[in-house]
């Protein structure tokens, strides 16, 4: 019975190490939404409000994004700015915003630009799960990802994989890929 036992145990180890290493191999990284076009200067200015002025106190989980994000790149892309900043954030919108309606709650962004500069970036983050903060965190650093020019991944643990949530333990929350990382800070680092 033990030998059935430590089989079962090698067999399952090699199944588990065979998928990881095919996943590792088979992880392409994204590239920027477009590569051409960037910010021309650094740091972006960020405001925030909420959607109604009584969700105001939603932008302390913005603000606190906004460090980590400076943190993670190593340089201060970010800082905040007035009603006139480069990045526009409105907490706990209505899952209708622009004129569309979303099947689900999340985020949204919209970039606008010329033909190779960005001008302004306009983020919503719907109201998220009653305003849990921990989610609101995440759908809003993968939107600040997209004014940055990033695409979306396909590397689940990855801030720019489309559907974010949070795990039960909290342990692996997604993060800004080292990728990522790099490729903002060769763009935009000098700037």
């Amino acid at each position: 019975m033990k030998q059935w036992l430590l089989w079962g145990f090698v067999a399952f180890t090699v199944v588990v190490l065979v998928l990881l290493v095919i996943g590792i191999i088979s992880h392409e990284e994204p590239d920027f939404t477009d590569a051409r076009n960037s910010w021309d200067h650094m740091p972006l200015t960020v405001s925030c409000k909420g959607h109604v002025p009584e969700e105001n106190k939603a932008c302390g989980t913005a603000m606190t994004v906004v460090r980590t994000v400076n943190t993670r790149l190593g340089f201060k892309a970010l800082k905040l700015g007035g009603p006139e900043a480069d990045i526009n954030i409105t907490m706990r919108a209505p899952t209708e915003v622009g004129g569309v309606s979303r099947d689900q709650a999340g985020g949204h962004f919209e970039l606008k630009g010329t033909a190779r500069v960005y001008e302004h970036c306009q983020i919503w983050v719907m109201n998220v799960s009653g305003g849990a903060s921990d989610l609101e965190a995440l759908v809003l650093h993968h939107e600040l990802g997209h004014c940055l020019g990033l695409a979306h991944d396909d590397y689940e643990a990855s801030i720019m994989y489309p559907a974010q949530e949070i795990t039960p333990d909290l342990e692996f929350p997604p993060r800004m890929s080292d990728w990522d990382r790099d490729a903002l800070r060769e763009k935009y680092a000098g700037r």
